[in-house]
């Protein structure tokens, strides 16, 4: 007798597999060297794992998609990200999460994931500082990634990138958000400064954020998450619920984060962010019987 039900779940269970990607090429210090994603399946995470101790020797890891950058990150970047979600680390292993682990639905833990297609080209970038002594032997380095099942279509693409923006004083400091979109949506920013003691954030006149920065660390802690020294982490999903917690860009006015800040100096920024690309399907109504 067959069951439905549990072909059902088999197909749309959440079990993740292991697998080494293809063979770094190129990769040397003072070199920028690529390791090739066989496109098709679902990417949960994208590993390094290295010879590489010290986080400063990676210069940047960015992932192309198809000739267009979604994620770009320093080696310190990965360590902070790490160490943020208070996640197990190893010394020369380096890990790209779209999946978010810290969620605690299903639903919220793959809404980062990134769906790649069988036509995608897909690269990631390993920029490694240069050798000052000039005698040390090249590094080694080895990709791995865990993936599920591959997808018809592709709805969200994540990105992580950096920006940066000039406070030119102390106390208030407008940031009008320049990209907000009705489709692009805010899962966390890591401002990589000390000096903000308060975080305010309005949407067409309306304030809908106000954060000092004790209450910012009080709730992140609150959350089981770790804040970092000489950060500011504006995280709307760290209640843990993943697609609910994402800040939307969208704004008919201008969407406007006030940093309060205790001196004026630049604020470099950590983005992290989800991208529709594609409207949903829309599931068809059942026919009415008479």
């Amino acid at each position: 007798m067959s069951k439905p039900w549990l072909y059902e779940h088999l197909l749309n269970r959440y079990s993740p597999l292991s697998r080494d990607t293809r063979s770094a090429v190129g990769m040397g210090w003072g070199e920028k060297g690529h390791i090739e994603i066989v496109p098709g399946a679902t990417i949960q995470s994208i590993e390094l794992i290295t010879d590489i101790t010290a986080k400063t020797k990676i210069k940047r890891v960015s992932l192309d998609l198809n000739g267009s950058e979604i994620v770009a990150l320093t080696g310190s970047d990965l360590k902070m990200l790490e160490a943020y979600k208070d996640a197990a680390g190893e010394d020369g292993r380096y890990v790209i999460n779209f999946a978010d682990m810290l969620y605690r639905t299903k639903n919220g833990i793959r809404s980062g994931e990134l769906v790649t297609l069988p036509t995608d080209e897909i690269n990631l970038f390993v920029e490694l500082e240069a050798d000052a002594t000039g005698s040390a032997p090249a590094p080694t380095i080895r990709g791995r990634t865990w993936v599920t099942a591959a997808q018809p279509a592709r709805y969200f693409i994540p990105k992580i990138y950096s920006t940066n923006y000039d406070a030119s004083a102390s106390g208030d400091n407008d940031l009008i958000w320049k990209n907000g979109s009705i489709q692009r949506f805010i899962r966390r920013i890591h401002f990589k400064t000390g000096t903000i003691s308060r975080l305010a954030i309005w949407r067409d006149q309306k304030k809908v954020h106000d954060l000092r920065d004790a209450d910012n660390k009080f709730d992140l802690k609150r959350n089981k998450l770790v804040p970092q020294t000489n950060y500011f982490h504006f995280d709307p999903t760290q209640l843990g619920l993943g697609l609910d917690g994402l800040f939307p860009t969208f704004a008919r006015e201008e969407l406007k984060f006030v940093l309060n800040k205790t001196s004026a100096g630049s604020v470099p920024m950590l983005v992290e962010m989800l991208e529709q690309v594609q409207a949903l399907p829309v599931k068809p109504q059942a026919a009415r019987t008479a």
